[in-house]
């Protein structure tokens, strides 16, 4: 808004009249003021910082959509979008952005409410509003929220649903009663509603906000199937002893990285026994059917028909696990299979699938829950004296300990250091908790898993990464073990008759094996100091050799593994029922083991 003021010169003359279009002028200015601040543009009030270095102008664009409301309007044979560029700024305004932007290009642009236009430049002096034509101008489609709930054919809420707008990746899952909110491309968006168990429903939003969605449960009947050998059968086919587990079934939200301890308890026959408590540790007692061998033995565990390392598999990659129990089974493994065999069937994609995106996470705390009792320093003074134990090995008097034992039992304030002294001996009164100080920690696990798969007519695929992290409940994180998994799958029909399956597994995991004694904790005596530092003559202080400084004060030892494992299957239909499979898998397994030079001096707590 303009506004003209037009002042007399012969102002003298009318001083009244002079005062009066003086207080107009400053109530217009304000007003104009005002008026310019309001009507200023969206893109010069968005301000926004971006940090790229020579990437491609497609990159750039595509960070200005995700951080702002702006879309760019272009057609891809006028601009050049994969030419490099960098961009540096913060906090600008977005009118300043898009000329530092395009100064290096052959690009004219104009800002039309929340569009950008992009138009090859013509030729020098023709102006922007005749490059850039209103025809040019494209109506963003107006997005709308829908909101639903889902239920069953009982009328039950279904939480935990999938919803998702059809053909993009923009979805979300129920909450406990049902319920979901999703904002979607417009009234042509298709939902498509899935759950397990349930066939997948599609809807058309069409004029619908509040969208009441009920699911029929799949009642196709499926013949159970398991893996024998290098096929599958129905399972009232199979005249072998055979068990197997579908790996959903068991494994819900149960804070375990290794598929066989998921297990546990599920299959009549297996025994699984954990042989240790250490993060990390390998060596599961596996067992079938009772006892194996005056030499022992375990099963042959076989994924792809290739023996693998159980720790290399992530329990969330398995579809379901297989186990041959009896002899049978060494009539196509040979005698490796004479304690039987465990098949492990990974997860495969399935095709015509639109991609699908999947986040899990799972927290736990564990602590020691049974720690034995040592005796008190007064039993065990006590028990020497009872046993004619005289005088103690380190060359105190025996019966004086116990009456200085009795006197601090009574009175604990008359030694507040916690020793008595006598003829330049110590006697030690108060107890300590070696083993208290050792295992003094909770352990904390956290998994964390992604996984993203879809497919088209002819190909699939299946992407996976999981990271585990478990933490001991020994002080420090020197019982600690981390490890990185993924796994990826692609199966493509090459021809009509020909089938490709790759599948690439990997694992990087570091675990730390701690050097503190439970047995030095325990037979330490009950006065023996859990940490700190012996005081010599001269001043020095020199820490004691007990399991909580060594955990403290040195490095323990690292034992990193870095595996990979390539598998490529080739499956060729010569006539109907015949096929001709071709498989190969590579492995290669590194193994190193660090540890420290911990020469520290120590002090025997004794």
């Amino acid at each position: 808004m303009k506004i003209r003021l037009k002042l007399k010169k012969s102002w003298a003359s009318f001083p009244l009249n002079f005062d009066l279009k003086m207080k107009l002028t400053t109530l217009f200015l304000i007003v104009s003021l005002f008026q310019l601040q309001a009507n200023e543009s969206y893109a010069q009030k968005t301000r926004i910082t971006l940090d790229l270095e020579n990437v491609s102008l497609e990159r750039v664009l595509d960070k200005i959509e995700s951080l702002t409301e702006f879309k760019f309007i272009y057609k891809d044979k006028e601009v050049d979008y994969q030419k490099r560029t960098t961009l540096s700024v913060e906090k600008e305004r977005m009118s300043d952005v898009l000329k530092k932007l395009f100064k290096d290009f052959d690009i004219a642009y104009k800002v039309v409410d929340k569009q950008i236009i992009l138009k090859a430049k013509k030729k020098p002096g023709i102006s922007i509003d005749e490059t850039i034509k209103s025809d040019d101008v494209e109506e963003l489609p107006q997005e709308i929220e829908v909101t639903g709930t889902i239920l069953d054919s009982n009328g039950q809420p279904l939480p935990g649903a999938n919803v998702l707008e059809k053909g993009t990746t923009n979805g979300i899952q129920s909450d406990f009663d049902g319920k979901f909110s999703l904002t979607v491309a417009g009234q042509d968006a298709i939902l498509v509603v899935s759950y397990v168990g349930f066939l997948t429903k599609e809807i058309i939003v069409g004029n619908q906000t509040d969208i009441k969605v009920t699911l029929v449960e799949n009642a196709a009947e499926l013949a159970e199937v398991v893996v024998v050998g290098f096929g599958t059968q129905k399972k009232a086919n199979v005249t072998g002893a055979t068990g197997a587990v579908d790996m959903e079934d068991v494994l819900g939200n149960r804070p375990v990285t290794n598929p066989i301890a998921a297990i546990q308890g599920t299959i009549p026959g297996l025994q699984i026994t954990t042989n240790s408590g250490q993060p990390g540790a390998s060596g599961l007692g596996i067992n079938i059917r009772g006892t194996t061998s005056i030499n022992g033995g375990s099963p042959l565990i076989l994924m792809n028909n290739v023996p693998v390392s159980i720790e290399d598999i992530n329990p969330q990659d398995v579809q379901s696990i297989t186990v041959l129990k009896d002899a049978s089974a060494t009539s196509i493994y040979g005698a490796r299979a004479a304690f039987g065999v465990i098949l492990i069937t990974t997860k495969t994609p399935a095709r015509d699938q639109p991609v699908k995106f999947n986040y899990s996470s799972t927290f736990s705390l564990a602590y020691p829950e049974d720690i034995p009792d040592k005796a008190s320093t007064y039993d065990f003074i006590n028990a020497l004296n009872d046993w004619g134990t005289n005088p103690f090995w380190t060359g105190q008097n025996i019966p004086a300990w116990v009456d200085f034992l009795e006197e601090y039992k009574t009175n604990p304030g008359a030694y507040p250091e916690g020793y008595a002294e006598l003829d330049g001996l110590r006697y030690p009164l108060a107890d300590t908790d070696l083993i208290g100080e050792w295992i003094n920690d909770l352990g904390l696990t956290q998994i964390h898993n992604f996984n993203f798969s879809g497919g088209g007519e002819k190909s699939s695929y299946r992407v996976s990464a999981g990271y585990s992290d478990e933490d001991g409940i020994i002080v420090t994180r020197n019982d600690s073990y981390r490890k990185y998994n993924v796994n990826a799958a692609l199966t493509s029909n090459l021809t009509s008759k020909l089938t490709s399956t790759t599948n690439i597994i990997y694992r990087y995991s570091t675990r730390r094996t701690p050097l503190g004694s439970f047995s030095n904790s325990i037979s330490f005596n009950p006065y023996t100091p859990a940490k700190g530092n012996f005081v010599l003559d001269d001043g020095t202080e020199v820490p004691y050799d007990t399991p909580a400084n060594r955990e403290l004060l040195k490095v323990a030892p690292k034992i990193l593994n870095d595996n990979i494992r390539f598998f490529q299957k080739l499956d060729y239909n010569l006539v109907k029922g015949l096929n001709i499979v071709g498989e190969y898998t590579f492995e290669k397994r590194n193994y190193t083991r660090t540890t420290s030079d911990n020469q520290i001096l120590t002090a025997n707590p004794e």
